[in-house]
């Protein structure tokens, strides 16, 4: 299951997910995510993690992969939230633009947000 918070991903990016990694999405919860500069983030991001509508069993258990929004400070706190959630950080999806055309973008990797916590870990 693929929780996206950013722009639609396309099926040509969900093929390029599976022929990559061999995963298979069989569902896309999109999140509309407007943020209001008057109000904190933390409440307002609170609030899009709620809209995905998962439950507490969903966030722990379900195979996830995020696809967080560009603005940075809305993407780290999004990864808070669900790391709170889930109990461990989740994979998220990288797009790059296509080098015959930058305004389409296709699947870049997979970035295993856990792994990579845990090797830095090792390098402490």
């Amino acid at each position: 299951m693929l929780v996206n918070f950013a722009h639609p991903v396309t099926p040509e990016q969900l093929v390029g997910l599976r022929a990559e990694t061999g995963i298979w999405v069989a569902e896309v919860i999109k999140v509309d995510v407007h943020f209001d500069d008057d109000r904190g983030f933390a409440e307002q991001i609170s609030e899009i993690v709620d809209a995905a509508g998962l439950s507490e069993d969903d966030w722990q258990t379900l195979p996830l992969i995020v696809n967080v929004p560009a603005f940075a400070y809305i993407a780290a706190g999004l990864i808070a939230e669900v790391h709170g959630r889930a109990g461990h950080f989740p994979s998220i999806l990288r797009l790059r633009r296509a080098p015959e055309d930058n305004t389409r973008f296709l699947f870049a990797e997979l970035l295993k947000l856990q792994d990579i916590r845990n090797q830095a870990r090792q390098r402490r």
